[in-house]
């Protein structure tokens, strides 16, 4: 059972009365509003702004972008895009 009914979508998370940033966002209705348009949400891609995330985290694991197109630790530009190794963003 959610731990939190915000807005229509429903939040788990035993730590979201600290995350005041979610809040800030309003990303319940966020998430209400890409429940309602029936996207599936691993089709959803999400920009952190933020000087590093943990990609290792339990939350986001499974869920990371990878650069299909960069090959890791191998020093080079494969993508053409000016970022070496940008596996995961820059």
């Amino acid at each position: 059972a959610p731990l939190r009914q915000a807005g229509q979508a429903e939040v788990d998370d035993e730590y979201w009365s600290s995350m005041w940033d979610q809040q800030y966002l309003n990303m319940p209705e966020a998430w209400t509003q890409l429940s309602s348009i029936n996207k599936d949400p691993s089709e959803v891609l999400i920009a952190v702004i933020d000087t590093g995330v943990q990609i290792d985290h339990p939350d986001l694991v499974n869920n990371i972008w990878t650069n299909p197109n960069e090959i890791a630790d191998n020093g080079i530009d494969d993508d053409g895009n000016g970022y070496i190794d940008d596996v995961h963003g820059w």
